[in-house]
């Protein structure tokens, strides 16, 4: 089977059904605080959830309502793992939630000072 050499993540044992995004941007500070919420559904039965992050300060790991241990690990060139250990049975539906702010290096969200702008408006890009 072909494996996704730009991810960390189990996407060939978890799915992702949905996403929920809560965001609060800070043009001065230049980042992202929020959450996410996910609905997972295991294709088979699993040990933990891998998901790919990079730049992120993660306080807090929710799996069904009860707060979860996490650690970041080195993943590919392009990012870390997040690895959330916990049982999850094959065909079983799970809401994970993740709350986090984005740090200076996270790459995939950049910040232009107004003055580089052709309207001279602070500008985010995701």
């Amino acid at each position: 089977m072909y494996r996704d050499p730009s991810t960390s993540s189990n996407y060939d044992e978890i799915t992702v059904t949905h996403y929920f995004l809560e965001w609060t941007v800070c043009f001065l500070q230049k980042n992202i605080y929020g959450s996410i919420e996910m609905t997972l559904k295991a294709l088979k039965a699993v040990d933990k959830i891998v998901l790919d992050g990079h730049g992120l300060m993660i306080s807090s790991v929710i799996l069904n309502g009860q707060e979860l241990s996490f650690e970041v690990e080195p993943g590919t060139p392009v990012g870390e793992k997040i690895v959330i250990k916990s049982p999850i049975s094959e065909g079983q539906e799970v809401k994970l939630v993740i709350t986090y702010a984005t740090a200076k290096e996270a790459s995939a969200l950049q910040f232009m000072d107004k003055e580089l702008t052709a309207d001279k408006k602070v500008m985010v890009s995701i």
